[in-house]
């Protein structure tokens, strides 16, 4: 499991005398578990992380052999699935138009966040749309489960394009769109989309531990790297150039970092207002059983599919470029004082259900099929990466 333990923090700090002159911002308290125990307060998904980019295009001929039909690919965003949502349904919407002129049914499979912001970007284009799926949110209508369903329940949700790689030729252009369309709902409704606005302290990690190796994709790289250029200004760094030293942060120990503003969504309320908007243009749920083989989508009706099969790609498009990335959050309960988002080692931010604790993988290997086995969380493993949270505040 890669992440920052306590141990490894206090080689960091002994290795270097930081000096704090700014006041310790305020610390949650880190026992206030929001179900009771640690035990019942870690929900565990599977980021699809795709190590040469995300597809977001008009699939290749040799699938569309096997489905017969006009067929799109939407997945491979890792961590950023919640962030660039928007701008990866615009650019399925946009593909549809050049390529499948005249053609207006469209299936959808999969329903986590991505196939259904896809389904409402056609939706609204007059498209007449199916979302079909073998598991639906535990926020759909009708759902009574309390409990996470699918890897879109269990995402933190902050809007930070991490965790993904910037290998896909269309990155920039999708990631700046997505920025923009949640930038309307926000000055839109905030409070209906369950969207806020806050600073985010991004300090920076130390990278002497072998277990970090895939830390570069993981940390340290919003806003400076991660965001296009042309974004630099719209997430309004709070210092010069988001830069900042040592001594400015409100934390006892960083090597550095910056401060920014972005936002932070809460899932129930932002899939409440999207469920709304696809219920009232119209939209279709049907439960399938899981798909082996694309040649049984040959047997749908609509004439175009678009794949927004997450994790499940990796079987299904036999994509060896695909593997998954296990996280696990520890959910606290909420706390009015924390008005904040931290990065760095690992992340905590406030959402109006509860403060997130997160920033743990655990890659599962490019071979390897997750199951549901996968999403057995390391009680101990998460335990230490608490004591990593906690010894932050306390030096």
């Amino acid at each position: 499991m890669a992440f920052l333990s306590t141990q490894f923090l206090l080689k960091a700090s002994k290795a270097n005398a930081f000096e704090c002159t700014q006041g310790i911002i305020d610390a949650p308290d880190f026992d206030q578990f929001l179900n009771g125990s640690l035990e019942n307060s870690i929900i565990t998904g599977i980021r699809p992380y795709r190590r040469n980019g995300f597809l977001v295009q008009k699939a290749h001929s040799s699938v569309e052999f096997q489905t017969n039909k006009d067929t799109y690919l939407n997945y491979g965003h890792g961590g950023a699935g919640w962030t660039l949502s928007l701008g990866s349904a615009k650019a399925i919407k946009e593909s549809i138009q050049s390529n499948s002129y005249g053609k207006n049914t469209v299936a959808i499979i999969g329903a986590g966040i991505i196939g259904l912001t896809t389904a409402w970007e056609l939706l609204k284009a007059g498209y007449n749309v199916k979302v079909y799926s073998t598991e639906f949110s535990q926020f759909h209508p009708g759902k009574s489960s309390n409990q996470p369903v699918i890897t879109s329940d269990v995402a933190g949700a902050q809007w930070a394009p991490s965790s993904v790689s910037r290998a896909s030729a269309n990155y920039n252009s999708i990631t700046v769109d997505s920025y923009n369309m949640f930038e309307q709902l926000f000055n839109d409704s905030p409070s209906r989309w369950g969207m806020e606005r806050m600073p985010q302290y991004h300090i920076n990690a130390k990278e002497e531990d072998d277990s970090l190796a895939f830390k570069p994709k993981m940390f340290g790289e919003f806003p400076s790297y991660k965001v296009p250029r042309s974004l630099q200004d719209k997430v309004r760094p709070i210092c010069n150039n988001g830069d900042i030293y040592t001594n400015d942060l409100p934390f006892s120990w960083s090597d550095g970092g910056r401060v920014y503003d972005s936002w932070i969504i809460s899932p129930p309320v932002f899939f409440k207002s999207l469920y709304e908007e696809l219920d009232f243009l119209g939209v279709e749920y049907i439960e399938i059983d899981p798909i082996e083989e694309l040649s049984e989508l040959q047997t749908y009706d609509e004439e175009i599919i678009v794949l927004c099969t997450g994790v499940g790609s990796k079987k299904l498009l036999n994509d060896r470029n695909l593997r998954g990335i296990k996280g696990e959050l520890v959910l606290l309960k909420p706390q009015s004082h924390i008005n904040y988002a931290r990065l760095g080692v690992g992340y905590m931010f406030p959402r109006p259900d509860c403060i997130v604790l997160g920033g743990t993988y655990k890659s599962l290997g490019y071979d390897h099929i997750p199951s549901k086995d996968d999403l057995t969380a390391n009680v101990a493993d998460c335990r230490a990466f608490i004591e990593s949270h906690r010894w932050l505040y306390s030096l």
